[in-house]
């Protein structure tokens, strides 16, 4: 399943911030972790191609760990046809399930006798790959870092 993996570690960070507690270090790092993955998760969703809509709204987030140094976060979804989105198909595989393809079809008027040769054609020549999320880290490289900072100062007070 494809995902988006951002970790928050001390590396890198300010000099500055050693003078903050670890606990509350954890709290603007996870704040701001949450954050980021938020905006993530939106850019991912925007791009998502839309046909049901199950797809992109099984897209969700989820930040992990009890302090600092295990602290990270991930965007994902729960459904199994994002990876083939995010990934593609590669050309002369197996034929993809029918299911799906006739969800498609019913939702764009297209006769479901057609299955088999959508079916066929999609092994046959496979499916671009998208890199949605690929492409959303790549909109959004500083994102963390510019909310880190700023909840850092806020912490930090005047």
């Amino acid at each position: 399943m494809p995902r988006l993996v951002v970790k928050a570690t001390r590396r890198g960070i300010n000099n500055a911030t050693k003078r903050l507690q670890p606990e509350e270090l954890y709290i603007i790092a996870k704040s701001s972790l949450t954050e980021t993955l938020a905006y993530l998760k939106d850019i991912v969703v925007a791009n998502t191609p839309r046909n049901t809509g199950q797809t992109a709204e099984g897209i969700y987030t989820e930040v992990n760990g009890t302090s600092i140094k295990d602290l990270h976060g991930i965007v994902t979804s729960k459904d199994a046809s994002f990876s083939i989105l995010e990934y593609g198909r590669t050309p002369g595989g197996r034929m993809p399930p029918p299911e799906p393809i006739e969800q498609w079809a019913m939702a764009h008027g297209i006769d479901p006798d057609k299955v088999f040769p959508i079916q066929r054609a999609i092994a046959r020549r496979g499916l671009p790959a998208l890199h949605i999320m690929e492409n959303a880290l790549k909109q959004a490289p500083q994102h963390f870092k510019v909310v880190y900072l700023k909840k850092w100062m806020d912490a930090w007070g005047p």
